[in-house]
């Protein structure tokens, strides 16, 4: 069939074919048409007043070809471009270029996906090649620049600042052997201060030039979250007459009821044929389920799944948990019982149930907390905290997730104790030798191992947590990972920097004293409830 003689022709012998409208008196392209090019190229397309405008095919003289939106003669919105080298381009479009949500097939199997602006990858994206190595970050001119993570073929890994596409700032290294190198970089190579990890958790500090240490401290063992408690003679008697409390444990498997000292003025609570609920939760360890008792109420109920081994280990730690029961205050989360399910190998925590959530939750929900607020969290925190630091307890893992609201809004102490032998148990077990957690609430002291975890940590912790509820964000979060958390946190001197400067005098004398680093001068719990930021604000 003849091709039709075009509708218009331009001056530069290039021709259309398609829908027409006059505009100031002459005839152009609006509608549906084609048009062809003296030089080859050519669209078929939505036009609006010779312009395309819509959706189209424009296919160039050089045989790249572009499907998709068109505004006033440019591609803009969403299209996929096809180059003849074998890139292809899927995403946002502005003015003719690549601007928004792009993604980037090369010839030589890289996909980039993510930010871009002005034609160039600009913002968060990951690049992902063949062998399976990848780049995810930040980017700036087609270059990682800023906060990234590269994933390397041979199993080694960066995590940390880059500059023009090369690793520069602070990062963390962790070769495929296990080993670890966290501090400053230059051009891609160790270059200032920093500490090294050994694959046997041992590691040391030091100073880098050009991947070479010329400085070196001493090495040391591995940082732990909750270093074992050595118990005094006091501590030692107190555990005792909390043992000699009147409680029935679990047997054959199955929960049984539990009795608790009539002093204690704590209920009786049977156990027997509890029913599992909807998951509130999952934590470090396990997930925290609902739990249905008998008479109709909820219990929290957390469930932890061990490997084959240490039975023994875990009934010691069933009988600590048991031991948990004689704790009783308003401000602690009271423990009920728990049990071993041999078949599952599992063990269940059960635990009073905290319906409205942790103080982590809603300092995200309601950030910024009213002061009012925090002081009346604060003073419940420190009021637990007194109560457990009396009974020769220390908690070890004070922040905002293990702080949980009941239907009253009253704050409550959950999880004291319970972390540090989880995580010895669940790592032997599973084979996992990794530290689990984070450090970011933890006490100079504990980290450099120089006074141990005595009460005086969970003061500091509790200054962590007063900030992550004014600001909603842990302390340190500047500090990409742990690894740099730990190091800041053991050299450098005062509070977190997330501190704010305008603080009410009394909450900043409050941290201050919470975030003093001679262990003997930092108040104990009780010396901070006398504190005026503690004081109703009705008070003299």
């Amino acid at each position: 069939m003849e091709k039709k003689e075009p509708d218009l022709v331009y001056e530069d012998g290039g021709k259309y074919w398609g829908d027409m409208s006059r505009q100031e008196g002459t005839e152009v392209p609006h509608g549906k048409g084609r048009y062809e090019g003296p030089d080859g190229s050519s669209y078929d397309g939505e036009w609006e007043m010779d312009m395309e405008h819509g959706y189209g095919v424009f296919r160039y003289s050089n045989g790249n070809v572009y499907e998709g939106s068109f505004q006033n003669g440019e591609m803009c919105g969403q299209g996929k471009m096809v180059f003849l080298d074998g890139v292809v381009a899927e995403g946002q479009w502005k003015a003719g270029v690549m601007h928004g949500k792009i993604k980037l097939v090369f010839a030589d199997g890289r996909v980039y996906e993510g930010d871009m602006s002005e034609g160039k990858r600009t913002g968060w994206g990951k690049e992902t090649k063949p062998t399976g190595e990848y780049n995810e970050g930040t980017w700036l001119n087609n270059k990682l620049h800023g906060k990234a993570f590269s994933c390397y073929c041979d199993g080694n890994s960066y995590d940390g600042d880059y500059v023009d596409g090369r690793r520069t700032g602070w990062g963390k290294f962790t070769w495929k052997n296990g080993m670890i190198y966290e501090g400053q970089f230059q051009e891609g190579k160790r270059h200032g201060k920093g500490i090294q990890r050994e694959p046997d958790g041992s590691w040391y500090s030091g100073v880098w030039d050009e991947n070479h240490i010329v400085e070196r401290g001493p090495k040391q063992s591995p940082p732990p979250l909750a270093p074992e408690e050595e118990e005094d003679e006091e501590e030692a008697g107190a555990l005792t007459r909390k043992e000699s409390l009147t409680i029935i444990n679990a047997t054959n498997g199955s929960a049984c009821r539990v009795d608790f000292d009539d002093e204690m003025k704590t209920p009786v609570v049977d156990l027997t044929d509890w029913k599992k609920g909807n998951i509130l939760g999952k934590g470090s360890f396990g997930e925290v389920y609902l739990g249905l008792l008998k008479n109709g109420k909820f219990i929290a109920v957390k469930t932890v799944v061990f490997g084959k081994e240490c039975e023994e280990d875990l009934k010691a730690f069933q009988a600590e948990l048991d031991v948990m029961k004689s704790v009783h205050h308003p401000n602690v989360v009271q423990y009920l019982g728990s049990e071993f399910q041999e078949d599952l190998n599992m063990l269940n925590i059960f635990m009073e149930y905290m319906p409205q959530g942790s103080i982590a939750g809603v300092a995200k929900k309601f950030n910024p907390l009213p002061v009012t607020t925090i002081r009346t969290y604060t003073r419940q925190i420190i009021a637990g905290l007194t109560y457990l630091h009396s009974v020769s307890i220390v908690h070890r893992d004070i922040k905002g997730d293990n702080i949980l609201l009941d239907s009253h809004g009253v704050a409550k102490l959950a999880d004291l104790g319970c972390s540090k032998q989880l995580q010895d148990l669940t790592s032997r077990t599973h084979g996992c030798s990794t530290m689990v957690g984070t450090p970011y609430w933890m006490a100079p002291e504990v980290i450099t191992n120089t006074d141990g975890y005595g009460c005086s940590a969970d003061v500091w912790s509790v200054g962590c947590t007063v900030l992550e509820m004014l600001t909603a964000k842990p302390p340190w979060p500047e500090m990409a990972s742990m690894w740099s958390a730990i190091y800041h946190i053991a050299n450098s001197t005062g509070p977190p920097e997330l501190m704010p400067t305008d603080l009410q005098p009394d909450l900043n004398e409050f941290l201050l004293a919470c975030f003093e680093r001679d262990v003997k001068r930092r108040p104990t719990a009780q010396q901070l409830m006398d504190m005026q930021f503690l004081q109703p604000e009705d008070a003299p």
